[in-house]
């Protein structure tokens, strides 16, 4: 997972998820949005022993890019720039 923090709470029966919406992890892949965190697939829900408690989750948070990372990008193919 990257820029997410997952934690059981509650003996088990809320699942906190914590991201840092200041980072950026890059473009998507589409170059349309700006990836902030990805679980990178299902990520099974473990217990504080690293236990599977029959649960999973898949997350992806993207947000428009900033003025700077639009100058950024191709304007042909509405890419970032590498």
């Amino acid at each position: 997972m990257e820029n997410i923090t997952a934690r059981l709470l509650d003996e088990g029966r809320t699942l906190q998820l914590t991201i840092d919406l200041t980072q950026s992890l890059g473009p998507s892949k589409s170059g349309r949005t700006t990836l902030i965190a990805s679980s990178a697939g299902n990520q099974a829900v473990v217990d504080q022993d690293g236990r599977p408690i029959g649960c999973a989750f898949n997350l992806s948070v993207h947000r428009k890019p900033t003025p700077e990372e639009q100058a950024a990008m191709n304007p042909v193919r509405g890419l970032f720039r590498l």
